[in-house]
């Protein structure tokens, strides 16, 4: 029997926040009020997240009842105990007796984990732990697929991740988990394909889901092994990732540092005619080309370095004039919805300099955000760009910067990212999104965790 033949039940989640987005986008109307202060329209794109609270349980229960309840039986009168059974149940079946990891050098057990995974909310968990539940349940690619997406809200299969490529693959073609094991263990041996610069063109994260995609499984799983051979040339080993995602959050870093010195000349150059006379012409001057000279300084060595305690400052500096923080996100904070990378001075250091802990999507992401939005003015006072010009312009650099960490593209039904994608409504996207941060850093404390 394979389980999990019935379909799960569709979430309307994706379908309302990116038609309420689309209606935002195209309505100038809209994009004004929300300038102006009305937010019933911002937060009514964010409210479905926070009414969306099914646990990972919730999920594999109706995974189960569509797969195995008669016709007679309503989905509340499966129990625990039925729900438990069945789960343990499958993973025996397909090879995976109580395994309670992807990783199969890692024992831990699936007893263990089992009732915490099925009582965390869905979005909390990890990919890895869908793909574990995926093939302990026998899925295919596209209840998978279904499971990424819809369910934990993330982006689909990383056609550029070859573990994930494998699990595509394996999924596909019923290989379980016996299959994932065997192709892992013959990735981590085969040489790389040929280091050709003419294959760059084809590395491409479309190409590479085009191309995985229309895979045919034949006799030898030749068109396979040639994928993941381009897979191991063009994305190296976890060092070699992990050295270019430290080198591209600290190049996006690097360009704030820039673009914010530079706004700071400039601010001082501009202000210091119309500044009050309080100090003599020149004890003023002096002052400020003391100042201005800092701020040249600071400047160029930000074409070079981070200086990651001034940039913490600078940040927590900007000012959140008028912004309070409306109930439904504090709520969407308080309860982990949304999660923002802290950006403090030591867990920068930890992350780039000292390559302690891992570079996340999200901190590429807030990265990006900070850099388009820094300077952004509103629409209509400053002669600044329109939402849609201001989304394009963000999207565009997180997908391009996204694909240079292996990644894949931005994914609006993903909470953050979406919250993001939001705050380009408003007047001030970066002191809105700011005046977030700061308050998700009090509430964890001195910042210097995530």
């Amino acid at each position: 029997m394979k389980y999990g033949e019935g379909q799960l039940r569709a979430d309307a989640y994706t379908l309302k926040a990116q038609v309420k987005l689309r209606c935002v986008e195209e309505n100038q109307k809209m994009q004004k009020a929300i300038r102006d202060g009305d937010q019933k329209v911002f937060l009514d794109i964010l409210k479905h997240a926070v009414d969306y609270r099914l646990t990972w349980g919730d999920h594999i229960r109706r995974f189960i009842y569509d797969s195995i309840a008669p016709g007679h039986t309503s989905l509340e009168d499966l129990s625990d105990e039925t729900v438990m059974d069945f789960i343990r149940k499958a993973f025996r079946d397909n090879g995976m007796a109580n395994r309670g990891s992807m990783n199969p050098k890692t024992t831990t057990k699936l007893g263990a984990r089992l009732k915490e995974w099925m009582a965390s909310p869905a979005v909390k968990i990890s990919r890895q732990t869908c793909f574990l539940f995926c093939f302990g349940l026998n899925m295919d690619e596209e209840q998978a697929s279904y499971m990424l997406t819809y369910v934990l809200r993330q982006a689909d299969f990383n056609v550029r991740d070859p573990k994930e490529a494998i699990y595509y693959y394996c999924l596909k073609y019923n290989l379980q988990y016996t299959g994932v094991v065997s192709w892992l263990e013959w990735y981590d041996t085969v040489e790389p394909g040929e280091d050709d610069r003419k294959a760059e063109a084809y590395s491409g994260t479309l190409i590479l889901k085009r191309d995985l995609y229309s895979l045919e499984k034949d006799m030898d799983d030749k068109p396979f092994k040639d994928y993941l051979r381009r897979l191991k040339s063009n994305a190296g080993d976890e060092k070699k990732n992990s050295r270019t995602r430290a080198a591209v959050l600290k190049g996006l870093l690097n360009e704030l540092s820039y673009s914010i010195s530079g706004e700071r000349c400039e601010a001082l150059s501009q202000n210091s005619q119309a500044r009050e006379v309080v100090y003599t012409r020149e004890i003023r001057n002096i002052r400020d080309y003391t100042r201005k000279q800092q701020m040249l300084r600071r400047l160029n060595r930000a074409k070079e370095a981070v200086d990651y305690q001034w940039l913490e400052q600078e940040l927590l500096a900007t000012p959140d004039g008028t912004v309070e923080i409306p109930e439904i996100l504090g709520e969407m904070i308080r309860e982990k919805i949304i999660e923002i990378p802290t950006f403090s001075e030591k867990s920068l250091e930890k992350k780039i300099s000292d390559r302690e802990t891992e570079i996340t999507r999200e901190d590429i992401l807030m990265a990006v955000f900070l850099y388009c939005t820094c300077g952004m003015g509103d629409a209509e006072v400053d002669g600044g760009e329109s939402y849609p010009e201001r989304k394009a312009e963000f999207v565009y650099e997180a997908n391009r910067n996204l694909d240079k960490c292996g990644f894949s593209e931005i994914y609006l039904p993903n909470p953050f990212e979406l919250f993001l994608v939001s705050c380009l409504l408003q007047k001030r996207p970066l002191n809105y999104f700011l005046t977030v941060w700061k308050a998700c850093r009090r509430k964890t404390g001195d910042g210097h965790g995530k």
